[in-house]
């Protein structure tokens, strides 16, 4: 299909997902209410619906989301290229997607991309979105089987309160599978951007796992203050930059990186230290550069 337009309307008790854009060019979602679950916990007369999710994209491009409200069952948004072997035999991406202008107020994640993937999906900016009490604020995820190349994302202004697991989740292993060499379906994570975020009482600030066969890469935080019941952990990541970022734990480590490489940690600051040796845990991790808090580099 092409220049869909699904404007000002109320979608509600939906048996799945409520709306689902497939193999679709130039959409726009502008003004929609997306709700399969009450706001409030309260009886609602819009109900539920048993797989709730918003808007699912599924191998589309040229997408428009905007100034939507979202109280869901499952997902916000998610954003999808095919599953497995058929994802890859169709190969057709998710691209150009812009998300602006957005309240979640609940639901498992507020931005999702994944876990069907292997079309792949590139070129997207989500900015301007609050969130309250949704499990995910960023969620980012595939498997091994999946495949697909996801590159260029970037996250701008936003405000996550009370995630309920991670506000930030980015993982190439969603699901337990079994060991694999590099191969077409080994998915590919590199170059996401997230900037000036406020996360407030996460359950846990962000979690970032990679494959031993395919590391996530280049990844960059900035202007990010965050409070959690746990920290800001990385496992199996290459090419990360944090810049002006403060992560808050009521106790253990702010931060905690393993088999990481190429680590920037630039004006960091973890439950009110700036020395990485009391905020933060490493292990089997190699080339960290590290510059002071401004304050400190002040004469």
């Amino acid at each position: 299909m092409q220049n869909v337009l699904v404007e000002n309307v109320t979608l509600f008790k939906s048996p799945m997902w409520m709306l689902h854009p497939a193999y679709s060019d130039d959409v726009v979602v502008r003004g929609v209410r997306f709700v399969s679950a009450d706001p409030d916990n309260a009886p609602s007369a819009e109900g539920t619906g048993p797989n709730g999710d918003g808007i699912d994209v599924d191998s589309c491009r040229n997408v428009r989301i905007s100034d939507c409200f979202f109280s869901t069952s499952g997902d916000c948004i998610v954003i999808k290229s095919g599953r497995d072997n058929d994802g890859l035999r169709t190969n057709r991406p998710t691209e150009y997607v812009t998300i602006t202008n957005c309240i979640m107020y609940k639901g498992h994640g507020c931005v999702v991309i994944g876990s069907e993937t292997s079309g792949g999906i590139r070129d997207l900016t989500a900015s301007n979105i609050v969130s309250k009490g949704t499990d995910c604020g960023i969620r980012i995820k595939s498997q091994r089987g999946r495949g697909g190349l996801l590159e260029n994302f970037r996250f701008d202004n936003w405000v996550i309160e009370d995630a309920q697991k991670q506000a930030f989740e980015i993982t190439t292993r969603y699901t337990d599978t079994p060991e694999a060499p590099l191969s077409e379906k080994t998915p590919v994570f590199r170059n996401f951007a997230f900037s000036n975020i406020t996360v407030i009482n996460a359950a846990k600030v962000a979690s970032i796992v990679g494959l031993p066969e395919k590391t996530i890469e280049q990844l960059r935080f900035s202007d990010l203050n965050a409070t959690g019941q746990a920290g800001f952990m990385v496992d199996l990541v290459n090419d990360l930059e944090l810049h002006h970022v403060r992560v808050t734990t009521p106790a253990g480590s702010a931060f905690t990186f393993a088999h990481a490489s190429d680590v920037v940690l630039d004006d960091v600051v973890g439950n009110g230290s700036a020395e990485v040796a009391k905020f933060a845990t490493m292990s089997d991790t190699t080339n960290v550069r590290e510059r002071a808090p401004l304050a400190a580099r002040r004469p």
